[in-house]
Order: C-alpha cells, then structure tokens, then sequence
C-alpha cells in the first residue's frame, strides 16, 4: 500500500472519532466570557498537542509497517530465486560457488526474517500500549503479523529442504570418496600383486651362470673340493651358499634361448657343470671361440636355476 494513501486513511479514522473532554463543558457552557475563551483555547491546544502525537504514532507505525512489507517482498524475491535454482538442480549438483552462492542467499532470508520477526513484535507491543486506539491501524498490525509468520514458515521449509539436500550429497560424496579409496587401493594391490607375478615370471623365466678355471671358482666360494687322497682322486662339487647372491651370476632367459655360449681360449675346455645336469638335456658344441651348450630339455636342465660353469685345459 502507497504510504502516503496509508497515513492519511489512519489520520482521518483517528480524527473522526476523537471527541472533546467533559471538563472543559461547564466553562464552555459558562456565563462568563473568559472562562469560555480559556476553555476553548485549552481545548484547541489539547487538540493539537493530540493531533501531534497522532500524527507521529500514525508516521512511526506507517514507516515500520513500510519497511516490514520491503523486507517481506525482498524475501519472497530470494525464496523464489532459491527455489527456481534447487528446481533445476534437484540433488544440488552445483559447482561449489553456485551452492555457496545459494546458501548466502538463504542465509539472507532468514537473516531479514529475524528482523521482521522482531520488528512486528515491537510494533504489536506499541500499538497495543497506545492510548490511541485506532481500528484500520490495528488490523493492519494484525493482518502483517499474520504475514510474517506464513513466510517464516515457508523460509522454515526451505531451509530443512535444503539441509536435508545437503545432507543426502555429503553422504553421497562420503560415498563416493570412499569408493575412489577402495578403487585406487584395490587398483594399488592389483599394481602390486602385477609386479609380483611379473617379477616371479622373470624368475622362473631366467636363469643364472658363471663360469671359471677351478682356482677362479674355488677363490670366488662357488666350487670346492672333496674327498681323496693326499691330492688324489678329489671330486668338484658346488660350494654352499652358491646361490645366495645372484649378483655374481648373468642372466639367461630360460623363455626364449636354448644356446648359452661359453667363450674361453682353444686351450681350454668345459671340464664339468655345477650342480650336474642331465647329460640328455643338453649338448655340447665346440666353436673357435669358445664352447656351446645347446640346451635340449630346458625344464630339466634348468630345474637348478643356478649354474657354475668350470673351465679346465
């Protein structure tokens, strides 16, 4: 309602029924001139000191009925604009600065409804405490109040709305985080567990050899002698512990190579294989530069994965 069209309306209810005081009716009534002179100049003054008074109760209640009508279509702008913004994003998926930007508006409402809510209360005490009692002007407080608690109880269900929005996402993120853990350990484990397999294959799949003059191996710890005579009849056996450090041994792929090629001077010869293989797994051939041992049966020749190689001649 136009303020102005307001103030007015309550001004001339308040004028229409204000009435004169029965002191002042015998002076007026009086024979003497002056005391109905005085009566009526009281009268007058009382009049307008009321009509004042009247005139800033009506202004005060007018003003503060204006600002709570402001402030409650503000907030029904804000309702609408919240609840449009969750209409379209029915689960809140929302990048973080729409949603902050929505709960600052909700924070907005309810913010401006604690002040309605105080104001209208204020406003009710004084109208009912006023000596003037206007009619139009009370029924307007009550008409406001009855205003301000429907929208509170609206603002009210759209925040538990939205708090309860806000509750199923964080569980769902909860969800989903504890997902993606689950995921990335599980795809930790898988990572692991492929190492593992992998390094067990290139285990299985590789074997190991050295190879040396008898006094090379021996000084080396992978060979020694035992048994015989006083030097005599000693038999070349692989040394305990030999397989403790692969390090010292290169690799054969198992998988893929059946010939490990021993090079050693023309002179020389492979004298023995430790710990013995097989002779029907493999077969020795003889080059200019060396010897080959061409591998037959590599299951069985390979069923020690370490091989000591001695050269004599």
């Amino acid at each position: 309602m136009n303020p102005r069209i307001l103030f007015f309306m309550l001004l001339f209810a308040f004028v229409v029924g204000c009435g004169g005081g029965g002191d002042e009716e015998a002076d007026l009534e009086s024979s003497d001139p002056a005391k109905r002179i005085a009566a009526l100049q009281r009268q007058v003054e009382r009049l307008k000191r009321n009509d004042r008074m009247k005139d800033e109760y009506i202004r005060t209640v007018t003003r503060n009925i204006n600002e709570i009508e402001s402030r409650l279509d503000s907030v029904t702008r804000g309702q609408a604009s919240v609840t449009r913004v969750m209409s379209a994003n029915p689960e809140l998926r929302m990048s973080s600065s729409q949603t902050q930007n929505m709960l600052d508006d909700i924070n907005t409402l309810q913010t401006a409804m604690k002040r309605n809510k105080a104001q209208i209360q204020s406003l009710r005490q004084q109208v009912s405490s006023s000596r003037f009692k206007i009619a139009e002007l009370e029924q307007l407080v009550t008409t406001l109040t009855n205003r301000v608690a429907e929208k509170d109880s609206q603002i009210a269900v759209l925040v538990n709305r939205v708090s309860e929005l806000e509750g199923t996402v964080s569980r769902q993120q909860a969800t989903i985080a504890q997902q993606t853990r689950t995921l990335e350990e599980q795809s930790r484990l898988s990572a692991e567990q492929q190492q593992t397999i992998e390094r067990q294959q290139r285990q299985l799949g590789t074997g190991y050899y050295t190879y040396g003059t008898l006094d090379g191996l021996k000084r080396s710890g992978l060979v020694t002698e035992r048994g015989g005579f006083l030097g005599i009849g000693k038999e070349t056996v692989i040394a305990p512990g030999y397989n403790d450090d692969p390090s010292r041994f290169s690799e054969f792929d198992i998988q893929n190579e059946n010939r490990l090629v021993i090079p050693h001077t023309r002179s020389q010869s492979i004298q023995k294989l430790l710990p013995d293989r097989a002779s029907s797994s493999y077969q020795l051939e003889r080059t200019a530069t060396g010897t080959t041992i061409r591998i037959i049966n590599p299951g069985t020749f390979w069923r020690d994965k370490f091989l000591v190689i001695v050269l004599g001649g």
